[in-house]
């Protein structure tokens, strides 16, 4: 009969003892003394062997490959001076991108709606805060609130159907610049960013001299696309009620709408009470009992973009609870007990659970590598979680505004120490040389790198001072998604029916930098996961980190009943299992 071989990842092998229990126990063990010991923070306890008797196996080799180098990192230990560094130089970088002639930036390829709208929502900000610096060019806002107020980039008439990533209304702003406005890509995203420069122009208007017309025609177009069916009538891309709160929000800010705080009020109450009640028959709740959050509600909670939390529309949609103070200082009724603590609760979630100290996404997705490590959605969604924590918004804890400060600020610099400090040739799309499965939306590089410039002028609007928070979990038992963050390193475990990767080990670990210590993901891309398998015969027997692509499902593992289903931070924290 064959021995068994017990393999770590695709390390030589090594004549083991067949107790699967025991061969568990014993790498599992090197796991804790990494995590607890090596990294020196709080320990993580390594998963129990049942009935584990006899000598336990020795394992020989390498440990699993390490994760591919960024081929741009840039390991200097810090790299901004302030909040406008990177804006002032992404700015200066894209000067002679500037068509006066049109009022926008051109640049190579096809002229960007987006870009352009960030860009503007930029200059205001700099107006607003008084900054000094090649980002404040308030002669450039009068121009692009012209080419944002006018057709075609306003749609009034559409024969557009419905289909992925479109959802026809109109008015609306057109998410694709093209002459041919009735077949013109729509999507509530394009409005929210749209209505969102915006209203950041109507708050610098003094600043920058706007003038009347402009502002007058800013009111009526941003009140045409808030009072249109779309927004009157309550509806939404799917559980994306973020869009919907920008657009409300602008409408509150520029018109002084009462409308727009009853409709944001609808959105919230419609969130709060579909983290209970399914989305749809046959479908699932918008979030998962451990708060993870559910790409696609209208399908059940079996169907794969939600069989995982997904981290980065997580945080776009949460920026929705940012609005919540300002909404109810203008006399908008309050949520209620009940669906109040159902949102705070989802807000400790997201910033515990999402997001790792260094501030990077602790990224898993139910989009899997079509979003996963794509520098524009971590800052998408770094801007995101600093938008949903203005002062009166809905948090989850005491001092957690003072924590996402420090997770933002820690964001800004780690993308200009490993992605682009503001000089040469823009990033590549993704973060650690991962794969890139979104083409369409990363052909434009000044993205990441627009995102990030707003990160840093959102922390130049807040007078909140940064506090790092102490050691952060989240423990989703429904999913299967345990995450752990402290200021030394950041790991999760998974479920094995998640994506390529998942079993009882730790399926990626990174250091207090986010410098990767393992692979990323198992399988998907340069080799599997931390793990050990044992086969016989050439086939496998057990495997600790198996991910779906097996036969062999390895259990996921268990915390202590009070760490269950809930985000916090922690002192000590033990999981255990046995495969």
């Amino acid at each position: 009969m064959p021995r068994p071989v017990v393999s770590r990842a695709s390390s030589r092998s090594a004549a083991a003892s067949p107790r699967p229990a025991a061969i568990v126990l014993a790498f599992t063990a090197a796991v804790a003394v990494l995590l607890g010991l090596a990294l020196g923070a709080a320990a993580v306890s390594p998963p129990t062997a049942r009935a584990a008797t006899g000598p336990a196996p020795v394992a020989t080799g390498a440990a699993a490959a390490t994760s591919p180098s960024d081929a741009d990192y840039l390991p200097q230990p810090a790299a901004t001076t302030g909040p406008w560094v990177l804006a002032d130089r992404l700015v200066t970088k894209l000067n002679g991108d500037w068509l006066k002639g049109r009022g926008v930036y051109g640049g190579t390829g096809n002229l960007s709606i987006r870009m352009n709208a960030m860009l503007l929502e930029l200059h205001a900000l700099a107006a607003r805060t008084g900054h000094q610096g090649p980002a404040r060019q308030d002669a450039r806002i009068a121009p692009l609130v012209r080419f944002f107020t006018t057709a075609p980039v306003v749609v009034r008439r559409t024969k557009l159907k419905r289909a992925t990533a479109q959802f026809p209304h109109v008015p609306a702003f057109e998410a694709v610049f093209t002459r041919n406005t009735l077949h013109a890509s729509l999507h509530p995203s394009a409005d929210a960013i749209i209505v969102r420069a915006l209203a950041a122009v109507w708050q610098a208007r003094a600043q920058v001299a706007l003038p009347p017309a402009d502002a007058a025609r800013m009111q009526s177009v941003v009140k045409a696309v808030a009072d249109g069916p779309f927004y009157r009538k309550g509806q939404r891309a799917e559980d994306q009620i973020n869009w919907n709160a920008d657009v409300a929000s602008a409408n509150w800010v520029i018109n002084r709408d009462r409308n727009a705080l009853r409709q944001y009020r609808d959105q919230l109450i419609w969130f709060a009470d579909h983290t209970v009640t399914k989305y749809a028959k046959g479908g699932a709740t918008v979030l998962s009992p451990g708060g993870s959050f559910r790409y696609s509600p209208q399908f059940p909670d079996t169907y794969g973009a939600n069989a995982s939390e997904t981290a980065e529309y997580a945080n776009l949609v949460h920026e929705a609870l940012g609005f919540y103070g300002t909404a109810r200082a203008a006399g908008m009724a309050p949520l209620g007990h009940t669906r109040l603590a159902r949102l705070e609760r989802w807000s400790r979630h997201v910033v515990y659970g999402t997001w790792t100290h260094a501030g990077y996404l602790n990224w898993d997705s139910g989009l899997s590598t079509k979003r996963r490590h794509i520098r524009q959605y971590w800052g998408f969604a770094l801007d995101s979680l600093l938008r949903g924590s203005l002062q009166g918004g809905i948090i989850g804890s005491p001092g957690q505004r003072a924590y996402i400060r420090s997770i933002a600020q820690n964001g800004l610099d780690l993308f200009m120490r490993s992605a682009w400090n503001g000089k040469g040739a823009f990033p590549s799309p993704t973060s650690f040389g991962a794969p890139n499965g979104f083409h369409d939306a990363t052909q434009n590089a000044v993205m990441a790198p627009l995102r990030f410039a707003l990160v840093g002028a959102e922390l130049a609007l807040t007078d909140t001072r940064a506090k790092a928070p102490g050691n952060m979990f989240s423990d989703d038992t429904t999913v299967g998604r345990l995450t752990i963050s402290t200021p030394d390193y950041n790991t999760a475990i998974l479920r094995s029916a998640i994506d390529p990767e998942g079993g009882l080990e730790p399926t990626r670990l990174f250091d207090g930098l986010q410098r990767p210590l393992t692979t990323l993901a198992a399988d998907a891309f340069n080799g599997p996961a931390p793990g050990l398998r044992l086969t016989r015969g050439g086939g496998t027997i057990l495997e600790t980190q198996p991910g779906h692509g097996t036969s062999f499902k390895a259990p996921f593992v268990s915390v202590s009943a009070a760490h269950r289903n809930t985000s916090g931070q922690f002192q000590a924290l033990g999981a255990s299992n046995t495969a």
